[in-house]
């Protein structure tokens, strides 16, 4: 069974902003380029792929039209059909990570990286790489839905879950060794779990892979494996489990 079998959703982004549709309970939710969330309920997938089709287009007045129709404005409490543009035109790099890393709760290390007093979310931002290095985040750390390679940069110890998935992994090398919840890796070219966390209080979702061998293996995993599409045979399997149990 496929993870989106379980947890069916539509995520459409840009660098700018995300659109998160889920199919589950009809909502659309905006985080805008400037931190601002908008939510709207009831809506369907195909409202979401209208909206960023707007944004790519730059048709500003339709999508603001759009906003209104959904009573996202009142809610984001954007005021002016202006405000449209600022909110959801595209943000350099740059400039996001400024705004990033002068948020409440980051502070630099005298090694340049950052540790996270709260989240980090870096979905769907078409990197290739992480922009920053990071080494405690003290709540969740998605770069989910990007193109990475690899996790050099990643922070070596989240509280929360670590979600990379939907990327074109193929190690897990330079990730966290230890996971306060759930580790998610699905959905990349993983053949082997070497480099990934050695702690995971939560689930470990490594699904829709290329793994071949659990060599690598946490040596603790608090909840259940999800190990589902991938070609890893049931000995192997069985053995990583039993050493579990």
């Amino acid at each position: 069974m496929k993870f989106e079998a379980i947890y069916e959703s539509v995520l459409i982004e840009t660098n700018s902003f995300q659109v998160l549709s889920h199919t589950t309970d009809g909502a659309i939710r905006i985080l805008s380029n400037t931190g601002t969330r908008y939510e709207y309920t009831g809506a369907v997938p195909s409202i979401a792929r209208k909206l960023l089709q707007f944004v790519h287009q730059k048709r500003w007045g339709e999508g603001w039209q759009l906003l209104k129709s959904l009573k996202l404005i009142s809610k984001g409490r954007i005021k002016e059909e202006q405000d449209f543009d600022s909110v959801f035109k595209p943000m350099p790099m740059e400039e996001f990570i400024k705004n990033l890393t002068s948020q409440k709760g980051w502070t630099q290390n005298k090694d340049g990286s950052w540790d996270v007093v709260g989240y980090v979310n870096l979905i769907g931002m078409n990197l290739k790489k992480l922009p920053l290095r990071f080494g405690k985040v003290s709540g969740y750390f998605s770069c989910n839905h990007n193109k990475l390679t690899t996790l050099e940069g990643a922070p070596k110890e989240v509280g929360g879950y670590f979600s990379c998935s939907g990327n074109n992994l193929i190690s897990l090398q330079g990730g966290p060794k230890k996971v306060g919840e759930g580790f998610y890796c699905y959905n990349n070219q993983l053949t082997t779990l070497e480099g990934g966390p050695e702690y995971v209080g939560g689930i470990y979702f490594a699904s829709d892979n290329q793994l071949t061998t659990l060599q690598g293996a946490p040596k603790h995993v608090g909840r259940d494996w999800y190990l589902h599409d991938n070609p890893v045979s049931e000995e192997e399997l069985l053995k990583t489990l039993h050493k579990e149990q």
